[in-house]
């Protein structure tokens, strides 16, 4: 499953990535401290076991009843580690062993001293030595006591781990002629202070990858505020506010192209909608004279043609087209003015209940064949433009019969919500498809259905009627399509005047 979130991909990336750094940086640490330690346990072993090598002859002193090679007291014994001690002479046998000397630890493991006559030992000479001019000697002359014998010699330790009983048990081996030494102690605390160092890094593991979660999100959002600024102005770009630009003076280096294309790509869009609507504009503008002057001739031709001839037939179809072709230039100047920014409604009070009285008597007067229902609350006023208000009303009703079905009906109603007024015009039909459904308001857009002449109309009515309604700073909307019923609904702000009504159930 592919993460399409950003942040999110950086964010879980940051945690792998500091979580892998953090386990081995965790298992290296811990691998130090145990080795530190260890060392510290085997430099106390080693500490402990030299006395007991008597470096002159290389005899073994037994220790006391105690375990611990120095002789800890009784009291001592349950603060301080265990400690086992284990001593063989020259002749391979055991000749002493701890009490605490596990059963799994064989004796027979450890190398037994190579033993030798003591006559190995140096004798005196007859002739004085030589007097040497080296310090360490002159001292070594000075103390013959301190002189290591030829049966002292002390074999480095060797230290290993061994396990049994459950336990586990750091050993140091060490001798010399006549004895070796096997001195051990218990792991137990060590592997206790070890795994409490673990449990600690492991609590620890957690809060730290939560940090850097947080820390990661916040960086990427950080990161990210130049795109989301990018985001806000674009969603901000419509047909009347092509002039946003998105300041560039302190964008960070990576994101300064992608602003500075963004702004051009802007730039051009700004100056080829300016280019279409004035072309609109222009064109609607020059065709209404023309249109005027032709409508006048044919309306002049009609007047003198002879009644029921065939030019009087000719000459009421042309000027059928002559008026359909100025409704529509006339919807293109409005809806260019719209797109420029110059729909500027002549606001005064209007009577909008009373405007859609007047609507349902007229869709009644207009559709004799169908079902016209009203609830229209009364006394809802705003401030429009009684001429375009009229248009939007007359779209709408238009639409509503057009698109009806045969012995079908239309409902409009009227009332007040908070501070708007709501109007709802529905009629009766096979409905609008879904797939068509997000088009209804896209100029010269018509569904298959209606695009027959049989059915009046270029597909301008809708996309005026909402521009309009913007203008208004209302809300145009397709309430709901279903086989059955179609419904749209006008949301436009009241003035005071109206007297608050209950909203019609």
């Amino acid at each position: 499953m592919r993460i399409r979130s950003f942040r999110t991909r950086i964010t879980l990336l940051s945690v792998c990535v500091s979580g892998l750094v953090l386990v081995v940086f965790g298992l290296s640490a811990w691998a130090l401290v145990y080795r530190v330690s260890l060392g510290r346990i085997d430099d106390e072993l080693r500490s402990r076991i030299r006395p007991h090598l008597r470096g002159g002859r290389g005899l073994f002193a037994p220790p006391g009843p105690a375990s611990p090679p120095e002789g800890e007291g009784p009291a001592d014994r349950t603060k301080a580690p265990t400690y086992i001690l284990l001593a063989k002479g020259p002749d391979g046998n055991v000749v002493h062993r701890s009490r605490e000397w596990p059963q799994g630890i064989a004796p027979e493991r450890f190398p037994s001293p190579p033993g030798g006559p003591p006559s190995r030992v140096s004798r005196p000479s007859a002739v004085p030595p030589v007097p040497s001019r080296d310090p360490r000697r002159q001292r070594a002359a000075r103390n013959p006591e301190r002189q290591p014998r030829a049966g002292g010699i002390i074999r480095p330790p060797v230290f290993s781990t061994a396990r049994a009983e459950g336990q586990r048990w750091r050993l140091c081996v060490s001798g010399d002629l006549d004895v070796t030494l096997v001195l051990g102690v218990s792991l137990d605390e060590f592997g206790t202070e070890m795994g409490q160092v673990a449990n600690s890094f492991l609590l620890a593991l957690p809060a730290a990858l939560l940090l850097i979660a947080a820390g990661s999100w916040l960086l990427s959002q950080r990161a990210l505020r130049p795109l989301d600024r990018l985001a806000q102005v674009a969603e901000q770009v419509t047909a009347s506010r092509l002039d946003q630009r998105i300041p560039s003076g302190n964008a960070e280096t990576e994101f300064l192209r992608l602003i500075t294309v963004f702004n051009e790509m802007l730039d051009r869009l700004e100056r080829s909608f300016k280019q279409a609507v004035r072309f609109s504009a222009d064109a609607a503008h020059e065709l209404r004279t023309p249109l005027t002057i032709l409508q006048g001739e044919i309306e002049q031709a009609l007047q003198h043609a002879p009644d029921g001839s065939e030019q009087q037939q000719v000459c009421s179809n042309l000027l059928e087209e002559v008026q359909r072709l100025k409704a529509i230039v006339q919807k293109l100047l409005l809806l260019s003015r719209a797109d420029s920014g110059r729909l500027q409604p002549a606001l005064a009070r209007v009577d909008l209940s009373s405007a859609v009285e007047d609507a349902l008597e007229d869709t009644r007067a207009l559709a004799p064949h169908l079902t016209v229902e009203g609830h229209v609350t009364p006394g809802l006023q705003m401030m429009a433009d009684r001429a375009l208000l009229q248009q939007v009303l007359q779209n709408l009703v238009s639409n509503a019969i057009k698109y009806n079905r045969e012995g079908g009906a239309i409902e409009i109603r009227l009332r007040r919500t908070g501070a708007v007024a709501e109007l709802t015009v529905a009629n009766t039909g096979a409905g609008i498809p879904l797939e068509d459904r997000d088009k209804v308001f896209e100029r010269f857009y018509r569904a298959d259905r209606a695009r027959s002449r049989g059915v009046d109309g270029v597909g301008l009515g809708l996309s005026l009627a909402q521009e309009i309604v913007r203008a208004h700073q209302g809300t145009l909307v397709l309430a709901g399509s279903q086989e059955g019923w179609t419904r749209f609904r006008v949301t436009l702000p009241l003035v005071g005047g109206g007297a608050a009504q209950t909203p019609d159930a």
